[in-house]
């Protein structure tokens, strides 16, 4: 028996004594035999190649013509679809000894045209059939290989499947069988799940060796023991009759110097395996059988998981039920497990002892980043919730768990993982939740609290934006009512910038609203002709005189820093000319503006380019130059000087004439428009006149002090002097004195003319610009200054101011398009206004016994006159050609729009105080002191007294469709009526006598305004809707805004109060110095105009804050832009408001 072989790993040889016949065997055998198709699909190393060998040989004998295609000699990589294909049929060519009868190569090329498996199928029903006329079986091995090509072969086995099924149509596929030999399952041959499934022949069990079945085994061992079936009992025990195994062990017994003792097999076997297979298995595994199951169960990492859990459960359980799920069927191909009686079995003792639980724990600890925790969650049964995965622990096992098939009990440790886990952070966050009732400052979670608290800082940082913007509004009313309204401006704006908008989490005060837009409003509402617009500022020492170039695009400006800079008209500095070694005290721009002289106290006059070159230095004074002018021709310059004379020079420096006769410093010069005289003025008290060739024409007396200006009107008759008497003086060409003008409280310095002839500017050492009228009337003065003023000039076109200051500053005031206008014409308070329906005029009612009309510019355009007293109201008719009166003479007159008397209606006993038009014209309803309202025809016909109220009745008024008439009365109520004098209905709650009344466009709301300081709205129907508080006293009327949306209330407390149609206090109107009795809208709404005891008309231009805020940022957006003393912040004040 020496020469007895056992065989491990491989076919076994066909002439092998150690090959175990099997149930198998007989099963393959005739099952192919009678033309089923058969497979035998089980894990590795179960004795399949084998079994074909023996299978193959066994048919030959019956003349079976058989084929075998070993399908990982055919190729996996590295070979294309076309080319797998061709090989299979050269290899069943090979095997029938076709090749000589069959040009494979000519084949392919003929049906080039054709898919591969087209090519196949043609091949078997064209060629191989028809060549072989017996049965024909063709093995297909190693089948599993095919799940590793490249490429899908569904085809190929759905060819195999399409020859069974022919069979019913084609007796010639009754020959022809196929048996398939693999780790698979059926399931994997075709894998497209749209596809029929591999569902045809005969899968043929193929099982561990018996113990009836291992004689062969047995003889070889017979020498080793004297009791060979105890010692093969033994040894299948261990191997569970796995082929590979059972022939392993057998081997090593073999092989083994010992005689096996007698009634101890089963120890000495199991001893054996211990040291020689189990013991160190890695090293002992030659030819390698359990690294092939260990690799077949952990090379795919994303199911390894899975059959390793299933496993586990096999071990723990010592079976599970088998339920051929692809978990399981998986599982057994590996060939670690077995299906028997229903159960799930660990195949045999070997893999038991190798593939042990610890081995399986290890392998999933390597598997798992979660092991160590899962192992302590097992062991503690499952129960133990602190061994779960929180936090990113978790978050990082199930990102890579998602790709992964795990075992059930994984799923289970992650699912009751994310279990507690919300449970957890539901318990954190109803903790965080108590905290936050039990005490609202500490955190609720780590973000929740990050949250909160930065909403509170926000709200906080809100709530003090808030107050400092409401601060700043303050500051700027203050600065406005001192007469600082630059300032005041500019605060405003601060303010309305800082005001934190509505959101989420805070809602400014409406307070603070109306605050900032009163600011605004009142720094806006400035009626003067004008107002600081910019400020120049630079030099570092006092500024001495300033001018404008002949184009009005540059401002030069001279400073005691030794310097003349040049500034865009906007108040950008452009250049700064140095040279001057000592104070400049003039400057002025040669007729063309190309040229600039400066006046220094070095002694020099300098001639500079408008790009700063200097041009020219005129010397020959032999003191101070204060004082320079270009002739109007621009050939001559005239300097004044300290050493008493002044100098004509040519434009290229040359010295022309030294006018000689001051006695004193000469301060100031000018050329007459036509350029036939100069003028100067000296410290001698004197001005003196001289030709353009030296001589002298007149000596003007007159002054107590120092003259220190002088200029000539546009026209060249007038002259003006600036005096240190604190007066101009104003003169004929022919020296003649013609004005004194007094009012100035210190040294006059500067004097100027606007081009337009009507204004004369005078600066002074008491820090103010005066305007006065040509005749000598002081009209407004320009406050601002923090110095004396030194210089004034008019811009060529008149719109802008300039004047020079010892603040080291320019201030530009420019002619403002008042957003406010003041008429100023009635000799007595202002009873009731108007606006034509065109809105182009606006009708006013005084009690100097007339009635203005004005253009909506303020322009006075009639004075309509015949009343006998007082006018209490005015009224137009819808189409706007007629004005109807009412007046304390107990008429009504009515008017042509030109102002020609038309009607007059006689009837009331007393004063008539309030009149109105129908809508369509025809009627007037007038209200009167004599308790009664009448209602007129349009020539004066009474058509109906209505009577019932028991007081005087102030108002009256028409509803939009005309059918109800409102009217307000001393008697505390307002009543309704009908076009037929009908009461339909009082109106009652007002504490005091109600004054004014109106109907909202849409007829729906009536408004009502009562000295008892409130305004009530009411449904047309008599209910009430709103009490608007907070008028500062006695309401003297009412009005609506066009659109409905704004209530206007005119106040005892010289306001305009304005309010939504909620009743909701939006802004209010101050700059009356009277009471206010009465206030309409324009028709579009975009002027409100008011009539006041001040003897006063006002037109509020522009009042909605939108307006207001973009004609702010535009007045003031030349500083903002330009000045470099302007902050960051106000720099961007007005971002993206106007332009």
């Amino acid at each position: 028996m020496n020469n007895y072989e056992y065989y491990l790993g491989g076919s076994l040889p066909l002439n092998a004594t150690t090959y175990v016949k099997r149930k198998a065997d007989e099963d393959l055998y005739q099952g192919l035999k009678n033309g089923e198709f058969c497979y035998v699909l089980n894990s590795r190393q179960m004795g399949k190649s084998s079994l074909r060998v023996k299978t193959m040989q066994r048919l030959q004998q019956e003349n079976v013509a058989c084929v075998s295609i070993d399908m990982t000699e055919i190729g996996i990589y590295d070979i294309t679809p076309s080319e797998w294909y061709a090989s299979i049929i050269d290899t069943i060519l090979t095997a029938l000894n076709l090749e000589d009868d069959f040009d494979l190569e000519e084949f392919w090329e003929d049906n080039s045209q054709l898919s591969n498996i087209k090519r196949f199928s043609k091949f078997i029903s064209q060629n191989l059939l028809p060549s072989i006329c017996q049965q024909i079986v063709i093995f297909i091995d190693e089948i599993d290989s095919t799940l590793s090509l490249p490429f899908n072969i569904d085809d190929f086995f759905a060819v195999v499947r399409d020859c069974y099924n022919k069979r019913a149509d084609n007796s010639d596929y009754q020959k022809l069988t196929f048996a398939m030999i693999g780790v698979a399952t059926p399931a994997d041959l075709i894998k497209d799940k749209k596809r029929t499934p591999f569902n045809i022949g005969r899968a043929i069990k193929l099982t561990g060796f018996q113990l009836a079945e291992v004689e062969p085994l047995a003889k070889g061992l017979v020498e080793k023991t004297a009791n060979i079936n105890k010692l093969m009992d033994a040894v299948l025990d261990w191997t569970g009759g796995q082929p590979f195994l059972t022939q392993k062990v057998c081997k090593l017994i073999s092989n083994s110097a010992e005689i096996v003792p007698d009634g101890q097999e089963a120890e000495w076997v199991a001893n054996l395996l211990r040291h020689r297979i189990i013991e160190n298995w890695q090293v002992h595994d030659d030819p390698e059988h359990l690294k092939t199951i260990r690799d077949r169960l952990l090379v795919n990492e994303k199911r390894a998981s899975r059959l390793l859990g299933l496993y586990q459960q096999v071990l723990n359980s010592g079976g599970v039920v088998a339920d051929d799920s692809p978990d399981q069927m998986e599982l057994r191909l590996t060939g670690l497990v077995i299906k028997q009686e229903g159960q799930l079995q660990v195949a045999n003792r070997i893999y038991q002892e190798v593939f042990n639980l610890q081995w399986v724990e290890k392998e999933l600890g390597k598997l798992r980043p979660y092991s160590e925790a899962f192992t302590a969650w097992e062991e503690s049964g499952c129960k133990d919730e602190s061994r779960l995965l929180r936090g990113q622990a978790l978050a990082d096992a199930l990102v890579w768990a998602v790709d992964k098939s795990l075992s059930d009990r994984d799923y289970q440790f992650l699912a009751t993982a994310q279990e507690v886990e919300k449970q957890a952070i539901e318990l954190e966050k109803q903790a965080i939740e108590l905290e936050k009732l039990e005490a609202q400052i500490k955190l609720e979670a780590q973000l929740k609290a990050n949250q909160i608290l930065e909403e509170a800082k926000q709200k906080v940082d809100l709530k003090l934006a808030e107050a400092e913007a409401v601060g700043k509004s303050i500051t700027s009313k203050l600065l406005s009512n001192s007469g600082k309204h630059f300032e005041g401006l500019l605060q405003a704006l601060r303010a309305v910038k800082q005001l934190p908008p509505p959101n989420e989490i805070f809602q400014p005060q409406d307070e603070s609203k109306i605050q900032i837009i009163d600011a605004l409003s009142q720094a806006i509402y400035i009626d003067e002709p004008y107002r600081e617009r910019n400020r120049l500022e630079g030099h570092k020492d006092a500024v001495n005189s300033v001018a404008f170039s002949p184009d009005g695009e540059i401002i030069a400006t001279a400073s005691s820093d030794n310097m003349v800079k040049l500034w865009s008209r906007h108040g950008k500095l452009l250049q700064t000319l140095t040279g001057h070694q000592s104070s400049v005290f003039g400057v002025a721009f040669s007729p063309d503006g190309e040229t600039i002289a400066s006046a220094s106290r070095d002694n020099t006059v300098k001639l500079w380019s408008r790009n700063r070159e200097l041009l020219h230095t005129l010397i020959g004074h032999e003191s101070w130059v204060i004082g320079v002018a270009f002739s109007p021709d621009g050939e001559t310059i005239a300097t004044a000087s300290r050493d008493n004379t002044l100098k004509l020079w040519s434009r290229d420096g040359k010295l022309l004439q030294t006018l000689a006769g001051h006695q004193s410093s000469v301060w100031g010069v000018a050329f007459s428009p036509d350029g036939e005289t100069i003028v100067s003025a000296s410290f001698d008290n004197t001005v003196k006149l001289w030709s353009r060739y030296g001589k002298l024409l007149h000596t003007l007396t007159g002054h107590e002090g120092l003259v220190r200006g002088v200029a000539f009107s546009s026209d060249g008759e007038t002259i003006f002097s600036a005096s240190w008497d604190n007066t101009v003086k104003l003169w004929s060409r022919q020296g003649n004195l013609l004005h004194t003008l007094t009012g100035h409280e210190s040294s006059v310095f500067g004097v100027a003319f606007s081009p337009d002839k009507e204004i004369i500017a005078t600066a002074s050492n008491d820090k103010t610009v005066k305007l006065w009228s040509g005749d000598g009337n002081l009209l407004h003065i320009l406050t601002g200054h923090d110095g004396g003023v030194e210089d004034v000039a008019f811009s060529p076109d008149g719109e802008t101011i300039a004047s020079a200051s010892f603040d080291n500053t320019v201030k530009l005031w420019f002619r403002q398009d008042n957003l406010l206008h003041t008429l100023t014409e009635h000799e007595s308070w202002v009873r009731g206004i108007a606006f034509s329906p065109d809105g182009y005029t606006i009708a006013s009612a005084s009690y100097d016994k007339t009635v203005k009309l004005w253009s909506r510019d303020g322009n006075l355009l009639h004075t309509l006159t015949g009343h006998e007293s007082w006018v209490e109201d005015v009224a137009f008719s819808p189409d706007g050609k007629t004005i109807a009166t009412a007046s304390d003479d107990n008429t009504v007159k009515l008017w042509s729009g030109d102002g020609k008397l038309l009607h007059t209606f006689t009837g009331h006993q007393r004063s008539v105080r309030s009149v109105a038009f129908s809508p369509d014209g025809k009627t007037i309803a007038t209200a009167s002191f004599d308790n009664t309202v009448k209602l007129w025809s349009y020539y004066g016909k009474l058509l109906h007294t209505l009577t019932g109220h028991e007081g005087r009745v102030y108002s009256v008024g028409f509803s939009p469709d005309g059918e109800t008439i409102a009217s307000a009365s001393d008697d505390k109520t307002v009543k309704l009526w009908s076009g037929d004098g009908k009461l339909l209905g009082i109106l009652t709650g007002h504490q005091g006598s109600v004054r004014g009344v109106a109907f909202s466009p849409d007829g729906k709301t009536i408004a009502s305004g009562s000295w008892d300081n409130t305004v009530k709205l009411w449904s047309c129907h008599g209910k009430l809707l709103h009490t608007l508080t907070g008028n500062g006293g006695k309401v003297f009327g009412v009005a609506f805004s066009p659109d409905g949306e704004t209530i206007a209330s005119a106040n005892f407390d010289h306001t305009v109060k304005l309010w939504n149609c909620h009743g909701k206090l939006l802004h209010t109107l101050t700059g009356h110095k009277g009471l206010v009795r009465s206030v309409a809208f324009s028709p579009d709404g975009e002027t409100i105009v008011t009539a006041s005891d001040d003897n006063t008309v006002k037109l509020w231009h522009g009042w909605k804050f939108d307006r207001l805020h973009q004609w702010g940022c535009n007045w003031m957006r030349d500083y903002l832009e330009n000045n470099p003393n302007v902050s960051e912040s106000d720099r961007h004040l007005c971002d993206c408001v106007g332009g």
